[in-house]
């Protein structure tokens, strides 16, 4: 899957709105500054954490919150699958 960079640590689908990528950049930052906007997965043992942008689109990071991937539903449901 062909990735862009959105900002410091977060890559988007080619195709995400500019609205989704506005409304992902400030909630990764207000988790930086350490808000609870976010759930773990833990049901798996394997450590994710997701953020809901809306509807449609959610915020994954595998990695407890370092790097973060800007995910339609779809491709969320389908990556923490594997």
């Amino acid at each position: 899957m062909r990735m862009k960079i959105v900002g410091p640590d977060l890559w988007a689908s080619p195709g995400v709105p500019s609205q989704c990528c506005r409304k992902a950049l400030r909630l990764v930052s207000q988790y930086h500054r350490g808000d609870r906007n976010y759930t773990r997965l833990e049901d798996r043992g394997c450590g994710y954490v997701k953020i809901n942008i809306g509807p449609f689109w959610r915020l994954l990071s595998r990695n407890g919150g370092r790097t973060w991937l800007l995910l339609s539903h779809g491709r969320y449901n389908s990556a923490i699958r594997k």
